[in-house]
């Protein structure tokens, strides 16, 4: 029985990492780690990006 308790929360963490990361790439969000996903190309040209992009 724990077994099958923690093959579900191991399971139930895959699937709502999975989630969050097609429900991110759907909104149109490049970087979803980044703190300024959304605002990273007005930074950028400021010179102020985490340089997540970046290909250096």
């Amino acid at each position: 029985m724990v077994d099958v308790i923690a093959t579900l929360v191991i399971l139930s963490l895959v699937f709502g990492a999975s989630y969050y990361i097609y429900r991110a790439k759907r909104k149109g969000r490049q970087c979803i780690g980044c703190p300024v996903s959304g605002e990273c190309q007005k930074q950028r040209a400021a010179k102020e990006c985490c340089h997540c992009h970046s290909k250096d």
